[in-house]
């Protein structure tokens, strides 16, 4: 729950994605760009259509790629991570996705090869390498492409940080870049707002991809909210497996509790006879027994809650926003515990208020 309203950063509602991959048709990286914009013009003219954009990298997918840069100005210490992540984007990907821009500008169709390497950066990457400067007008090298006529990068745009392998991960430094400007471009990933029902437009961007080229699958076809749901899947998982077990081991208890003190009862069936037969109040009876599941209860939960705390502390990494010393977790946890053992014993504590005592002196 506390990861499903994290804010990714960006605007996920209104919002499909799918992928499609020129490279399967043996498309050259000039056609591949040919074929990116013009299935991306294409959707743009499609009616309730409100922006479109595509990048290299799908978000939500548990995916990433990185490379060593060197900063102009920034002197790296040793051993100092030099490896901010990259997106290959098209232009408009920002105002599709619904990240803002702080500074400077976004890509546009002059940016591809051919023209000087341009780059935007997230605020953690600006903040990390430049501080209080203006990051916009910065340089930086990929290491990849150093001794190449083209390795420098400028810096023309910083937009605000978002979340883009998964919810759960930290806050990258993040270099974006755009894809016409690098030959090696395969698959894409289109992210299209809408201002329909977004599952509705589907069958339409099927349709347009096969109007360019009828032989490239569409793949990933889906909204970016059922995107971030399936990223969680693991986390869902691990939740839903937790509370099946958590119940299982509180019917349990409640089982093993109630055949506890059913017994109990019943070895004390005639105790309990000559207690009414010489006046005892049926209320001072059932307190006895109640006072004796409590004894059990307080017991259990004295063992149980350093236990819980122990085995929590393995499990913390699986937890967001929550620890394994969570007060409130415990509170309930003891106080649920505590309910079902009286449930569970207050059943044969009643049946024992109800023993006839002629009944009960004959046992």
């Amino acid at each position: 729950m506390n990861l499903r309203r994290l804010n990714p950063g960006f605007e996920p509602q209104r919002l499909i994605t799918f992928a499609v991959n020129p490279s399967l048709g043996g498309y050259e990286p000039e056609r591949r760009f040919a074929f990116f914009k013009q299935v991306r013009e294409e959707i743009a003219a499609e009616p309730g259509i409100a922006s479109v954009s595509m990048a290299d990298v799908p978000l939500m997918t548990n995916s990433d790629m990185s490379h060593t840069v060197s900063v102009v100005g920034y002197e790296a210490k040793e051993g100092e991570n030099m490896n901010p992540n990259f997106n290959e984007v098209g232009p408009g990907f920002f105002s599709t996705l619904g990240i803002p821009l702080l500074a400077g500008r976004d890509f546009d169709d002059t940016d591809r090869i051919g023209s000087h390497r341009v780059a935007m950066v997230n605020e953690s990457f600006a903040r990390y390498f430049f501080g209080d400067k203006d990051a916009v007008g910065g340089h930086f090298v990929e290491n990849r492409f150093k001794g190449t006529p083209d390795s420098d990068t400028e810096i023309v745009g910083v937009v605000k940080d978002t979340r883009a392998g998964s919810l759960r991960e930290e806050q990258r430094r993040f270099v974006y870049v755009p894809y016409t400007q690098e030959r090696g471009v395969g698959e894409m990933t289109f992210y299209a707002r809408t201002t329909l029902d977004p599952p509705a437009l589907a069958p339409r961007l099927r349709a347009i991809v096969r109007s360019v080229d009828p032989t490239l699958p569409v793949t990933s076809l889906k909204t970016m909210s059922a995107q971030i749901g399936e990223s969680l899947f693991v986390e869902r998982l691990v939740a839903v497996l937790s509370a099946a077990f958590g119940l299982l081991a509180t019917l349990l208890a409640a089982i093993g509790l109630y055949g506890v003190m059913s017994y109990a009862v019943s070895l004390r069936t005639r105790e309990i006879g000559i207690r009414v037969a010489l006046g005892a109040d049926r209320k001072t009876v059932l307190m006895m027994v109640l006072k004796e599941v409590a004894v059990l209860a307080l017991v259990g939960v004295a063992i149980g809650l350093p236990s819980g705390y122990g085995l929590g502390r393995l499990v913390e990494a699986q937890l967001f926003g929550l620890t394994a010393r969570d007060p409130f977790t415990f509170a309930v946890a003891t106080v649920t515990l505590l309910a079902t053992a009286f449930v569970a014993g207050y059943l044969p504590a009643l049946r024992a208020t109800r023993v006839q005592p002629t009944e009960a002196l004959r046992l």
